[in-house]
C-alpha cells in the first residue's frame, strides 16, 4: 500500500527546498544583472567612446559641414550695418550744412507740384507719386506706391533727390534719412568721379509700420563731385522718405594704413609651411579655428597643443565656429552653440581672450548678427573691400586669397590701403595644398615680402581694430 502520508511529507519538503533555491537563484541573477551592467555600461562603454574619439576619431566629412572651396557655389550675402554703427556716424559733429535741396520739403514747384530738388525715377501705370502731410506733426514726405513686380536688376519707382555737390578731396560724407513702408527698401549710392556714374550697395531695410532713421557714411576715396542716395521698393508696396541728409564728417583717413594676415580653418600647414615664413618676415597673423577640429585632432588640422605653439610664437587666436557650417542655415540652439561654445572652448584651452570670429564660408545674415555680436567685439565677413577708423565691428571687410591672386592685384590692394590710409585685412587659408584657397610658398613668400614693403603697419585682428579707432 501506499502511505499517502509519508509521500505528502515528501511533497512538502520538496516544495519548500524548491522555493528556498529559486529565491537563492532569483538573487543571484540579479546580482548578476548588476554587474553585468557595471562592466557593460559603466566601464566597457566609456572606454569604447574614449579609444573611438582618440583611436579612431571622426572623418573630416564628418565634422566639417563645408569646405572652403565650394564658396563659389554659394551666393555673396547682403551687407548689414549696425546700429552701433550707425549711432557712431550720428554722433559725428557735422561739419558742414545739409547740402540736400529743399531738404525740409518746403518748396514746391508750381507747374509740377512736386517738390523742388526731387524727381521720379519711373513714370508708368505701375508708379504713383504723393506728396504729403503727416498728421501728427505737420511735416512734409514724399510717398512712393509700386503695384508691379519686377524681376532682378530692373528699377522699381521711387523719389530721387537731386545730387549733392562734394569736394572732390577725399573728404568723408555722413548721409541718413527717415522711411516708413510696406516692403523692404533697399539702399545704394550714386556718385560721379571722373565723369562716370559709380554705384554702390548699402544695405536692405526691413519693412517698418513706425518712421525709422538709417545713417551711414560715404569715404570719397575716388574724388566724386556729386553724391546722392538711392531708395528703392524691393516689391509691390509703398514706401515714404523725408528728411534727407548729407554732409562733411571728420575724416575717416587712419593716421597710417594697416594690413592685417589672416587665416581660416586651422590648416597644418600653417603651422609647417606658413608659420615659418610668418617667422623669417617678423609678421604676426590672426588665426581662425574649427573647434570641434582642433578637439578630435583631425588628420590635416591642427590640433590644440600645435594651435598653442602658434599662440606662443605671437599669433592671434580666433574662432571659426564649432564645424564650419553655414551658420544662416543652423536652427537657433545650434546657431547658439556655435557662436558660445567654440569661444568657451578656445579659452578653456588658454588661448584667449577670444576677441574675433570670422563667418565659416562667408554667410551671414540678420539672425547671425543678432547672435555673433553678443560674443564677440570684432566679426570679420566676406564682404569685398577696406575699413576706416568708422568701420563696423560686426561686419569688418576682407579680401580674399586664392591661388590665381596675381601679384599686380595684391600689389594694388596694399597701394590703395597705404595711399587712402585704410585698414585692409587678407584671408589666407592653406599653403602648398590643393584647391582653389591653397597658396604654394613661394606665392605665400612672394605677398608677405610687399607687405613687409609696402610701408603699412602689420597688426593682428583685435590691434588693428584698436588702432583704427584712433
Amino acid at each position: 500500500m501506499i502511505d499517502v502520508k509519508a509521500r505528502a511529507r515528501r511533497y512538502a519538503s520538496w516544495k519548500r527546498n524548491v522555493a528556498s533555491a529559486s529565491t537563492f537563484v532569483v538573487i543571484c541573477g540579479f546580482v548578476a544583472a548588476l554587474y553585468f551592467f557595471y562592466r557593460l555600461v559603466l566601464i566597457a562603454a566609456p572606454i569604447v567612446a574614449i579609444e573611438q574619439s582618440v583611436f579612431n576619431p571622426p572623418s573630416t566629412a564628418q565634422i566639417v559641414c563645408q569646405d572652403q572651396d565650394e564658396e563659389g557655389k554659394l551666393q555673396d550675402p547682403q551687407p548689414l550695418l549696425s546700429l552701433a554703427y550707425q549711432n557712431r556716424i550720428r554722433q559725428q559733429k557735422p561739419i558742414t550744412s545739409n547740402g540736400v535741396s529743399n531738404a525740409d520739403l518746403s518748396q514746391v514747384d508750381s507747374y509740377t507740384g512736386d517738390p523742388v530738388g526731387y524727381s521720379h525715377s519711373i513714370d508708368d501705370d505701375s508708379a504713383s507719386y504723393q506728396y504729403l502731410t503727416e498728421k501728427s506733426d505737420d511735416t512734409k514726405f514724399l510717398r512712393v506706391t509700386n503695384t508691379k513686380q519686377r524681376s532682378n536688376g530692373q528699377l522699381s519707382p521711387a523719389w530721387e533727390m537731386d545730387p549733392v555737390a562734394i569736394s572732390p578731396d577725399m573728404k568723408t560724407y555722413a548721409y541718413s534719412f527717415w522711411y516708413r513702408s510696406t516692403v523692404p527698401v533697399h539702399v545704394s549710392t550714386e556718385y560721379t568721379a571722373d565723369t562716370r556714374t559709380r554705384y554702390g550697395d548699402v544695405m536692405t531695410l526691413d519693412a517698418t509700420d513706425t518712421w525709422k532713421q538709417f545713417t551711414a557714411h560715404f569715404d570719397n576715396n575716388d574724388k566724386a563731385t556729386t553724391f546722392r542716395v538711392d531708395i528703392n521698393s524691393t516689391g509691390v508696396g509703398q514706401v515714404d522718405t523725408k528728411g534727407l541728409d548729407v554732409h562733411k564728417i571728420a575724416n575717416a583717413k587712419l593716421n597710417k594704413g594697416i594690413v592685417t594676415v589672416t587665416f581660416d580653418d586651422g590648416w597644418e600647414s600653417i603651422k609647417t609651411k606658413a608659420l615659418p615664413l610668418l617667422e623669417k618676415y617678423g609678421i604676426r597673423s590672426t588665426e581662425f579655428i574649427i573647434t570641434e577640429v582642433a578637439a578630435h585632432k583631425v588628420p590635416g588640422y591642427m590640433t590644440y597643443g600645435e594651435i598653442a605653439k602658434l599662440k606662443a610664437a605671437g599669433q592671434e587666436i580666433g574662432s571659426h565656429s564649432l564645424t564650419h557650417c553655414n551658420q544662416t542655415e543652423l536652427s537657433p540652439s545650434l546657431l547658439e552653440d556655435n557662436a558660445v561654445k567654440s569661444k568657451q572652448a578656445l579659452e578653456q584651452q588658454k588661448l584667449g581672450p577670444i576677441k574675433t570670429f570670422a563667418y565659416p564660408l562667408g554667410e551671414y545674415n540678420k539672425k547671425t548678427q543678432a547672435v555673433y555680436e553678443k560674443q564677440y567685439p570684432l566679426i570679420r565677413t566676406s564682404i569685398a573691400g577696406y575699413n576706416d577708423r568708422y568701420y563696423d565691428e560686426t561686419n569688418i571687410h576682407s579680401m580674399a586669397i586664392a591661388n590665381d591672386t596675381s601679384d599686380a592685384a595684391f600689389e594694388t590692394w596694399l597701394s590703395y590701403a597705404e595711399t587712402h590710409r585704410l585698414w585692409l585685412v587678407l584671408v589666407y587659408h592653406r599653403v602648398d595644398e590643393t584647391g582653389q584657397y591653397s597658396m604654394t610658398s613661394q606665392q605665400f613668400e612672394q605677398q608677405l615680402k610687399m607687405i613687409q614693403k609696402s610701408g603699412l603697419g602689420i597688426m593682428t585682428m583685435s590691434e588693428a581694430a584698436a588702432a583704427a579707432r584712433k
